[in-house]
C-alpha cells in the first residue's frame, strides 16, 4: 500500500515539472498554489481509498476464515456421510436378515393356519355336540317345568278337595237338619197325600168322561202345550208364556193337525224369568269391578270390595255360597294361563308386582319381586299357553318384555330391547302363528313392529316401517290392547309422514309388512281408525276417508277389499263404536243423525246394515252400551226414557229386542255392570230396594 502511494506522489511531481517547462514560455516564476490544493484533495481521496482498501482487506480476511471454516465443516460432513453409509450398509444387512426370517415366519404361519382349520373343524363338531346336549337340557327343563305344573295342579286339586270336604261336612249337617224338618213335616204331607188321592180319583173320573166324549167324536183329541218368549207388564220384562189346550178344531183350528190354534187354547200362563240376587249384605259399590272379570274353573274372578272398604280378589260360581273373597289383595289386569289366574297387585310391602292364584287363599301369592327397589310397573299381561308375557321394569333395564311360567325362576326378562336403563316400552302383545307380536323402541329405529318366540335371539324387529330413527308407532284399538289378527296376519295402524296413520298388516316378515290401503289420501290423517274387530275373518273398524266422516268400514286384507260399508250418517259422523261379534254379524252402536245413539247390526253390506230398534223412540238416543255376547245372544244396557238404564237383549230383530227386566222399577237406573259365565249373566245392579248387589240371570230362554 505504501509503495502505491509513493508511486502516485512521484507521478504527480513529474507532471508538475513538465507542465512548468512546456506550458510557459515566459521567464516568469510558476504558481504552484493551485496544484498544492489539488494535491491535498488527492491526498484526502488517497486516504479514503486507503481506508476502503483496508476495509476490503479485512473483509477478505473474514471471507478466507469463513471459507476455511466451511472447508473444515465439509470435511466433517464427508466423514458423517461416510459413517452413515457404513451404518446404512449394516442396516441393509439386517433387513436382508429380517426378510429371511419373515419368509420362515410365513411358512410357520401357514403351518399354524392349517392347524387352525383343523381346530375349527373340531370346534364345530364340539358345538354340534354341545347344541345337542343343550337341547337335551332344555327338554329336561321343560319336563321339570311340566312336572312342577303337575305338582302345582295336584296341590291345587288337593286344596280344592279339602275345601269340598269342608263344604260337604257343612252340607251334611244342613242335610241332617233338613231331614229332621222333613220327618216332622211328613205327617202333614200324609194328610196332603190323602187329600190329593181323593182329588185324583175325582180327576180320573173327569178324564174318563172326557175320553168317553172323545171316543164318540170324529177326531183324535190331544192336549198340546206351547212355550214362547214375550213381554208383559206383569213381569215388567222378559216372560215365558205357556199355553195349553185340546187340538180339537175349536173355532178356526184344525182338529188333530198337531198345532195349537189360538181358538183351541184353553189356558195361558205367564212365568216371569227374573234375575236373582246371589250376594247380599255387602257395602254399596262392592262389585264395581265385575266388568274386569276372567272365567276360570267354572267361576268368574273379579275385583270386589267387602265390608270395611278396599278392593279384593273375589270369585263366584253363580250361587250365594259360591260367591266369596279369595284373598284380601286388589287385582288388576287378570288373565288365565295354564292352571292359574295371573294378575298385578300391591301387597303394601313389595309394591306393584306379578301375582297368581289357583282359586284358594293359600294358593294366591306373589310370583316374583321383579323390582326390589319399588314397583315393577308391570302392564299388558298376555297369556300364551302356560306362560304370561308382560311389560316390566326391574329398576335396572327400564321397561322391557318379560315372561313367566308362574315360578320365580321362570320369571325372566326376554330381551333388553333398548339396552341399558332406557326403555323398549313393549305393548300391544298378540300371539299369532307361534310368535308374540308387539311394538317397541330399540333406541335406534324408533317405535316399530317386533316379534318374539320367547328367546332373546328370537326377539327381533319385523320391519322398520318408517325408515330411520323416527317411529311409525304401530297401535291397536287403545293403549296397550293386543293387535287384532285374521289367521296368521295381524292388523294395526301405523304412521309415515306422507301417509299419516293408515291400516297396515304383517305376516311376521319385513316383505310381508305392508300398507293395506291409504283410506284418507290427505297426509297426517286417520289416527281415528278404531274398534278393529274380527267377525268371521272379516275385519270391521271405524275410519274417516276425509269425505264421509267417521263411518263403518270393513277389510279382507286387500286394498280393493277395504271399503266403507255404509254412510250411516250422511250429514256427519256416525261415531260407530262398541263393535261386538255375534255369529256372522256385527252388532254396534251408531248415530244416524236422526234417531240418536241406538243399536245397529251389519252383515257387511250396505243393505244389511241397519238400526235394529229405536229403543228410545225419539231423537235423543237410548244410550246403548255394555254389549256382550252370551252364547249367541246379545245382552246390553239401554234407556228407553221410561224405565231408566236397564238390561236388554236382542236377536237382531226389532220385535226380538226387548228389556229383560225393569230391575229398578220405574225410571230409576238398575243396570250398572255385567259379566258372563256359560249361559248365565252376572249383573251388578241396584233394584232400588237392596242397594247395589250382585245378581245373576240363569238361562237365556
Amino acid at each position: 500500500m505504501a509503495k502505491i502511494s509513493a508511486i502516485i506522489l512521484g507521478l504527480l511531481m513529474l507532471t508538475f515539472c513538465l507542465a512548468g517547462c512546456i506550458g510557459n514560455d515566459d521567464s516568469d516564476s510558476v504558481d504552484v498554489t493551485e496544484y498544492t490544493d489539488e494535491i491535498e484533495q488527492n491526498e484526502i481521496k488517497l486516504a479514503e481509498l486507503q481506508e476502503n482498501i483496508s476495509r476490503l482487506e479485512n473483509l477478505l480476511t473474514i471471507a478466507n476464515n469463513q471459507i476455511l471454516s466451511h472447508e473444515l465443516g465439509w470435511d466433517s460432513a464427508n466423514q458423517t456421510i461416510q459413517s452413515i453409509s457404513i451404518e446404512l450398509s449394516e442396516e441393509e444387512s439386517k433387513v436382508l436378515h429380517l426378510l429371511e426370517g419373515w419368509g420362515s415366519a410365513n411358512q410357520t404361519l401357514l403351518q399354524y393356519s392349517e392347524s387352525w382349520l383343523l381346530t375349527n373343524q373340531s370346534l364345530d363338531q364340539a358345538n354340534i355336540e354341545l347344541s345337542s346336549q343343550n337341547q337335551t337340557i332344555l327338554d329336561l327343563q321343560s319336563q321339570i317345568t311340566q312336572a312342577n305344573s303337575t305338582i302345582y295342579e295336584l296341590q291345587s286339586q288337593l286344596s280344592y278337595a279339602n275345601s269340598t270336604i269342608e263344604s260337604l261336612s257343612i252340607g251334611w249337617n244342613d242335610a241332617n237338619s233338613t231331614i229332621q224338618l222333613l220327618v216332622s213335616g211328613w205327617s202333614d204331607t200324609n194328610g196332603t197325600i190323602e187329600i190329593l188321592s181323593s182329588g185324583w180319583d175325582s180327576a180320573n173320573s173327569s178324564i174318563a168322561a172326557l175320553e168317553a166324549a172323545a171316543s164318540q167324536s170324529n177326531y183324535s183329541s190331544v192336549r198340546l202345550y206351547s212355550i214362547e218368549n214375550t213381554f208383559t207388564a206383569e213381569c215388567q220384562g222378559y216372560t215365558a208364556a205357556i199355553t195349553n189346550g185340546l187340538d180339537n178344531g175349536d173355532g178356526n183350528g184344525i182338529a188333530a193337525d198337531g198345532e195349537l190354534h189360538e181358538d183351541e187354547i184353553d189356558k195361558t200362563q205367564h212365568l216371569c224369568v227374573q234375575p236373582t240376587i246371589i250376594a247380599t249384605n255387602y257395602t254399596t259399590g262392592w262389585f264395581a269391578g265385575i266388568h274386569a272379570y276372567v272365567e276360570f274353573r267354572e267361576s268368574i274372578y273379579f275385583p270386589g270390595a267387602a265390608v270395611g272398604g278396599g278392593v279384593q280378589l273375589w270369585k263366584s260360581d253363580g250361587t250365594s255360597e259360591g260367591t266369596l273373597m279369595v284373598k284380601d289383595i286388589s287385582p288388576k289386569n287378570m288373565v288365565v294361563a295354564g292352571n292359574y289366574v295371573f294378575f298385578l297387585a300391591d301387597d303394601g310391602i313389595n309394591g306393584k308386582e306379578l301375582w297368581k292364584t289357583d282359586g284358594t287363599n293359600s294358593g294366591t301369592m306373589m310370583v316374583k319381586d321383579i323390582s326390589s327397589t319399588g314397583d315393577c310397573n308391570c302392564k299388558f299381561l298376555t297369556a300364551v299357553g302356560n306362560l304370561v308375557y308382560f311389560q316390566a321394569n326391574d329398576g335396572v333395564n327400564g321397561k322391557e318384555m318379560w315372561k313367566s311360567d308362574g315360578t320365580a325362576s321362570g320369571t325372566v326378562m326376554v330381551k333388553d330391547i333398548n339396552p341399558g336403563s332406557s326403555s323398549g316400552d313393549p305393548k300391544h302383545f298378540a300371539y299369532v302363528g307361534g310368535s308374540v307380536f308387539f311394538a317397541a323402541d330399540d333406541g335406534t329405529h324408533g317405535k316399530e313392529l317386533w316379534k318374539t318366540d320367547g328367546t332373546s335371539a328370537g326377539t327381533v324387529m319385523v320391519a322398520d316401517i318408517w325408515q330411520g330413527s323416527l317411529s311409525s308407532s304401530p297401535k291397536s284399538n287403545a293403549n296397550g290392547e293386543p293387535f287384532v289378527s285374521i289367521g296368521n296376519t295381524i292388523y294395526f295402524r301405523a304412521f309415515i309422514d306422507y301417509l299419516g296413520y293408515e291400516l297396515w298388516k304383517s305376516d311376521g316378515t319385513a316383505s310381508g309388512t305392508t300398507l293395506v290401503k291409504d283410506i284418507n289420501p290427505a297426509a297426517g290423517h286417520n289416527d281415528l281408525i278404531r274398534f278393529v274387530t274380527n267377525v268371521n275373518d272379516t275385519l270391521y273398524f271405524r275410519a274417516d276417508d276425509g269425505t264421509h266422516g267417521l263411518e263403518l268400514w270393513k277389510s279382507d286384507g286387500t286394498a280393493s277389499g277395504t271399503m266403507m260399508v255404509k254412510d250411516i250418517n250422511p250429514s256427519g259422523d256416525s261415531e260407530s263404536n262398541s263393535f261386538t261379534a255375534v255369529g256372522n254379524d256385527l252388532y254396534f252402536v251408531a248415530d244416524d243423525g236422526i234417531h240418536g245413539t241406538e243399536l245397529w247390526m251389519s252383515n257387511g253390506v250396505s243393505s244389511g246394515t241397519f238400526m235394529i230398534k229405536n229403543i228410545d223412540n225419539s231423537t235423543a238416543g237410548s244410550s246403548v252400551g255394555a254389549l256382550i255376547n252370551v252364547s249367541g245372544t246379545l245382552f246390553f244396557s239401554a234407556n228407553d226414557s221410561i224405565h231408566g238404564n236397564e238390561l236388554w237383549k236382542s236377536d237382531g230383530t226389532s220385535s226380538g229386542t226387548i228389556m229383560v227386566k225393569d230391575i229398578n222399577v220405574g225410571s230409576g237406573d238398575g243396570f250398572l255392570m255385567r259379566a258372563a259365565l256359560g249361559e248365565s249373566v252376572f249383573l251388578y245392579v241396584n233394584d232400588g230396594i237392596h242397594g247395589t248387589q250382585l245378581w245373576i240371570l240363569i238361562g237365556l230362554d
